[in-house]
């Protein structure tokens, strides 16, 4: 399976010449992030030398992703992560790369350049950064699975042929070329935090071997992160489930199968469920670039999709999508 496609507006002519404008284009973009690409697997200033344990995490993480794959038959060539695509910044120096970035979890994940940023706190604030087992290994298995998502780029060409690329999708995430709009990020990020949790708690046994991490710090893992992301996918999951009549099991796995491959069509099943538009409100949970712009949006578009109750459900979509001015109390 390819790894990662491109998109391309703003090509116009005939067919034919479209689509020979369009190879070009697409070699061209290719060569870019390639060069980008390259360019981030290089250590930047203020990067932190990886410790020991923390290479073996990244190894772990592509041995527990190629056996996620295998599980669930989705072919793949190569390795899911090089441990150059991976940099340990501290704390001040990852707030001065990427200031304003709003994150649960201690990185972020760049798509075009195929790169990881870790926040290495523990570095930061003195103490030892093999003490932090869970911190670096929850949050690096994290991105990890951001790395392995599905990838699709948006270029465009202009009158005077300049292209210009950016990141189009990332596992659900969607992103506008039009706004910028973040579309499915929440439902994405619920997603990711549910499949890292299942990744390393499947994992219990080499785990509390190899690093001595217990059966009680598992039990906690990925719970404090993204908390209503997780409600909103496991609140879709029993509502699935109960349309498809099928064990929850089996519709989360679909959901975190879709995150891999690309496929979107089992989505579907929202829209018969809670009806027309709901998925565009569950597009645009969290879809700001800043959450803090949309908690009071957020808060209830989770309480929709929770909602059994239909007409709760109908006051709760006129009010999210603005259909009535009516007042949130």
């Amino acid at each position: 399976m390819e790894k990662d496609s491109i998109l391309i507006g703003g090509v116009s002519g005939e067919n034919e010449e479209k689509e020979v404008i369009k190879s070009k284009v697409r070699s061209r973009v290719k060569e870019m992030l390639d060069g980008l690409r390259d360019t981030s697997a290089k250590p930047i200033e203020g990067e932190i030398e990886k410790t020991r344990k923390q290479l073996e995490y990244i190894e772990f993480a592509e041995a527990t992703l190629e056996k996620t794959f295998k599980k669930l038959s989705i072919p793949h060539e190569g390795r899911f992560v090089e441990p150059e695509q991976i940099h340990f910044l501290a704390k001040e120096i990852f707030e001065k790369k990427f200031p304003g970035v709003v994150c649960d979890a201690g990185g972020l994940f760049r798509t075009s350049e195929q790169a990881i940023y870790m926040n290495n706190e523990a570095v930061s604030s003195g103490s030892n950064p093999d003490d932090r087992e869970m911190f670096n290994l929850e949050d690096l298995t994290h991105e990890c699975i951001h790395l392995s998502s599905r990838l699709k780029y948006h270029a465009s060409v202009d009158a005077q042929k300049q292209v210009s690329v950016g990141s189009y999708r990332t596992g659900y995430l969607v992103i506008s070329p039009e706004n910028g709009e973040r579309k499915f990020n929440g439902f994405n990020e619920g997603v990711v935090c549910i499949t890292q949790r299942m990744l390393l708690q499947g994992e219990a046994a080499e785990l509390e071997k190899r690093f001595g991490i217990t059966q009680e710090q598992l039990a906690d893992i990925g719970y404090g992160i993204y908390v209503p992301n997780q409600k909103l996918v496991y609140a879709l999951v029993e509502k699935i489930a109960k349309h498809r009549r099928e064990k929850p099991g089996f519709s989360l796995t679909r959901i975190i199968r879709g995150q891999f491959t690309g496929e979107m069509m089992h989505l579907r099943d929202i829209e018969q469920i809670y009806g027309k538009k709901s998925l565009e409100i569950l597009a645009k949970f969290q879809s700001s670039q800043d959450p803090k712009n949309s908690q009071e949006r957020d808060k209830l578009i989770l309480e929709y999709f929770q909602s059994d109750d239909p007409q709760e459900r109908s006051d709760l979509k006129d009010i999210i999508l603005n259909e009535k001015k009516a007042e949130m109390s």
